[in-house]
């Protein structure tokens, strides 16, 4: 699968690279909300990893922009949001937003593995 990373930390876009690769996915990266909207508009993705505090646009508002602004076929790709904000409690009033899943930090090769198979079995 090719997957777009948008998260504003070198290190975490770092990590998660790390953990495709050892998959056997592909990526591209964008570090903030507008550069993740415009390669999801460019591009053609399987997933989509959104960080929820970018600069410029947050996770939230990206999405938001992805659902409502692209065509058919570019609004509806999967949305992981990733987070460190680690209880699932916060998420609850971003549910209008439309993701697929969440992925809390740490991140470990285990919790995409989790994840993916969740959305894509």
């Amino acid at each position: 699968m090719k997957f777009l990373i948008a998260d504003d930390m070198y290190t975490n876009r770092l990590r998660i690279t790390q953990i495709l690769k050892n998959l056997g996915h592909t990526y591209d990266e964008a570090v903030d909300g507008e550069d993740a909207f415009r390669r999801v508009f460019a591009n053609n993705y399987d997933v989509i990893l959104l960080d929820v505090e970018m600069p410029k646009m947050n996770g939230f508002e990206t999405l938001q922009c992805i659902r409502e602004e692209l065509p058919p076929g570019k609004n509806n790709i999967p949305v992981i949001i990733i987070s460190s904000h680690g209880t699932f409690s916060y998420f609850r009033d971003y549910d209008k937003y439309d993701y697929s899943a969440i992925i809390t930090k740490p991140f470990t090769e285990e919790k995409f593995e989790s994840v993916l198979k969740e959305l894509f079995d």
